[in-house]
């Protein structure tokens, strides 16, 4: 095995159905140590075609989604980028996400992409205008997720008070972080194109303030709806990048005997 080079190894690796699900730990602190190589050998900044642009509804999501990966999966938040913009975020709302990511396609840019809608009527609405860009190879198009806990969850409208499954109907971001006791959805406006109502966190833009001004969040602070958000993503992003590196291995595999 010695004189078989890494990328080799992991190549056969790679090729083998009882070996596709091991971690692969690159160890490397006994040549640092010894002095054969300096760090930056093998700890280097990512390039552009390494990283992934997240492009959001609404700029409190970028930020949202940041501090997570900040918090959750702080290995790895470099590996996702977002829209930087200093005055006004230029794709505020489902229709201009639409309209921007129909743009990027229309002069095939080559950047990996996923476009993130909220779960609601309008997110969903936005998500199935665009839908047939996800089978892109750089870029995915999806809604934030389904949760357990917004099956259930306290409403108000027309008549009143009620237990209602948000899920596709009324979940911003904000939805993802701790609400505290007795959260609420106002419901708004019926969309027609996906035949249901919209609704809205009410005070949403306060636990979105909260959450990012924190330095350190308050104890037993529930991270596990945002948590399952990251996951999400991160799966997204992993499964478009193990797509692309077996179809270029696969350009340079031998045919199957």
């Amino acid at each position: 095995m010695e004189n078989l080079s890494a990328e080799t190894i992991l190549l056969l690796l790679a090729k083998n159905p009882s070996a596709q699900h091991l971690s692969v730990t690159w160890q490397f602190a006994d040549l640092e140590a010894g002095g054969w190589e300096p760090r930056e050998s093998f700890v280097k900044q990512l390039s552009t075609v390494d990283r992934v642009l997240l492009v959001t509804e609404g700029s409190s999501d970028g930020h949202i989604i940041r501090r997570g990966l900040e918090l959750l999966h702080p290995e790895i938040a470099d590996f996702f980028y977002f829209a930087d913009v200093k005055e006004g975020y230029p794709f505020s709302g489902e229709g201009n996400l639409a309209n921007f990511a129909k743009g990027l396609a229309s002069i095939d840019v080559i950047n990996d992409i996923i476009f993130i809608f909220d779960n609601d009527a309008a997110g969903v609405a936005g998500r199935d205008k665009i839908a047939s860009l996800g089978a892109r190879d750089n870029m995915r198009v999806v809604t934030l997720p389904d949760l357990d806990a917004f099956h259930s969850f306290r409403t108000i409208g027309p008549m009143g008070e009620r237990l209602a499954n948000i899920n596709g109907c009324a979940v911003a971001i904000e939805c993802y972080l701790d609400l505290g006791v007795d959260p609420i959805v106002r419901w708004t406006s019926y969309n027609s194109a996906v035949d249901r109502y919209q609704g809205e966190l009410i005070d949403k833009t306060r636990y979105a303030r909260e959450f990012i001004k924190y330095q350190n969040l308050p104890p037993g602070y529930d991270l596990s709806k945002l948590a399952a958000l990251l996951d999400m993503l991160i799966a997204t992003y992993a499964a478009m990048k193990e797509k692309a590196r077996l179809a270029t291995i696969d350009e340079y595999m031998l045919p199957d005997a």
